[in-house]
């Protein structure tokens, strides 16, 4: 199988993974309001990088980092058991900014759109 393609279906696997353990079974309350927008591989597949967004009135990114990095070891565990790889990759969690610019950009053109309406 191509490396690319690789890399590609292991990241949707742990994305979903991710998301599903998110909702059902992390008990964490400084995650309570994260999810998973992306998951990345490097090319050995030795790092995932999981991309999140925490959702809700006053975000709070620093608190779901803290949470993040208490549950790694059971993640990567349980990720390690679910999707076999030779190796258990490390996990790395970065809040996703340009997930939230895109929010604001696509709002900015929905305004746009409306004004253009109005004056049409």
């Amino acid at each position: 199988m191509d490396d690319g393609r690789r890399i590609k279906r292991v990241s949707a696997e742990y994305f979903e993974e991710l998301s599903k353990m998110l909702i059902t079974e992390i008990n964490e309350p400084k995650l309570k309001h994260a999810r998973v927008t992306e998951v990345s591989f490097t090319k050995d597949l030795h790092l995932a990088r999981v991309y999140y967004v925490v959702d809700g009135e006053n975000p709070n990114v620093a608190e779901a980092d803290k949470g993040f990095k208490k549950c790694r070891g059971f993640l990567k565990r349980e990720l390690s058991q679910r999707i076999p790889l030779r190796y258990a990759p490390d996990l790395e969690f970065i809040f996703d900014d340009k997930y939230e610019s895109n929010l604001r950009l696509e709002k900015i053109f929905s305004d746009l759109d409306k004004t253009k309406e109005k004056a049409e």
